[in-house]
């Protein structure tokens, strides 16, 4: 099963805005609201000689969302039981929802370009599933590409979700 999408690479920001994006750029209905929310770009370069691009959304505000996204997207925070995660996020999708799960390590998500290399928290949003060879696909931020189309294994997301990661400085 998969739900409609787009992936935002027009707009590349956090994902804070990349995902929310995604998910109402794939519906043409929607898109009256985003030229009226994103179509009037400013930019500067700042003393670093970054081309800094902004709108007059504040950044950090999830609530710019609410009066598109509030019927079908889901943000899950660490507190998502860990031991039904697979099920969990399989009944959102069917149930027309786009999960992000919090908390999952890219360290042990095969698919990723940080596989066995680094110990990193990410979110990632699931907006489908394959039951048969049992891999969600999702949206996940990738250090050499950006924001990326991923599939990951329901084993993988489940052991990433579950492990703890322990940081020394």
């Amino acid at each position: 099963m998969e739900l409609p999408i787009v992936l935002e690479t027009e707009i590349t920001s956090h994902l804070l805005y990349s995902y929310p994006l995604s998910i109402i750029k794939s519906d043409p209905k929607m898109l009256p609201w985003y030229y009226q929310h994103f179509f009037d770009v400013s930019s500067y370069i700042n003393e670093n000689y970054y081309v800094i691009l902004y709108t007059d959304v504040p950044h950090g505000t999830w609530g710019i969302f609410n009066d598109v996204l509030e019927k079908n997207y889901i943000r899950v925070a660490d507190n998502f039981p860990k031991e039904k995660l697979i099920p969990n996020i399989i009944k959102y999708i069917e149930n027309g929802f786009y999960p992000v799960i919090f908390n999952i390590d890219r360290f042990y998500l095969r698919n990723h370009s940080g596989f066995g290399k680094y110990h990193q928290y990410t979110e990632i949003l699931f907006y489908g599933f394959n039951m048969t060879d049992k891999y969600f696909l999702s949206i996940d931020l990738d250090q050499k590409v950006g924001v990326t189309k991923a599939n990951y294994y329901y084993d993988d997301v489940d052991r990433a979700y579950k492990q703890e990661i322990s940081l020394k400085y």
